[in-house]
């Protein structure tokens, strides 16, 4: 071997660098498009025990849904046939207290009838009509103000 090829080899065991190349940037156009946000797939779940349930339970549950439907139609018409019964008795009240009032306005009318209170003052009272009537005059000073 020569000297000279065997100082080369000493002198440079490693492979040179190769010089960098200075590049421009890309345009946004010819870049290559970088999705957002990474996919994830998910596992799958794993599969649950079916529940084990008895043939008579179900019928149970079965037959009991229609049993409550029909209590709560029964407990509807028996609250609105109720309702009925108060709207009646309520009603008949009316009619009655109506003609209560009749005959107070009535009475009190007849209570009121000048005929009847003359006869009154005159007979239980011994009260007779005034001989002779005074009229006095007051001062507006001494009248109450009306609102």
């Amino acid at each position: 071997m020569p000297a000279a090829s065997v100082a080369t080899e000493l002198d440079f065991p490693f492979e040179p660098l190769e010089t960098p190349s200075y590049e421009l940037p890309l345009s946004s156009e010819q870049a290559r498009y970088q999705p957002r946000f990474r996919v994830v797939t998910r596992k799958p779940l794993p599969a649950r025990r079916p529940i084990r349930v008895s043939p008579f339970s179900r019928a149970m549950v079965l037959g009991a849904i229609p049993a409550l439907a029909l209590v709560a139609y029964v407990l509807s018409w028996t609250v609105v046939m109720y309702a009925g019964y108060q709207r009646d008795a309520i009603k008949r009240d009316m009619v009655r207290l109506q003609i209560e009032r009749t005959e107070l306005e009535t009475q009190k009318r007849q209570g009121q009838a000048t005929g009847r209170v003359l006869n009154l003052a005159s007979t239980r009272l011994g009260m007779r009509p005034a001989e002779r009537r005074v009229f006095v005059q007051v001062p507006s000073q001494a009248l109450p103000k009306q609102p």
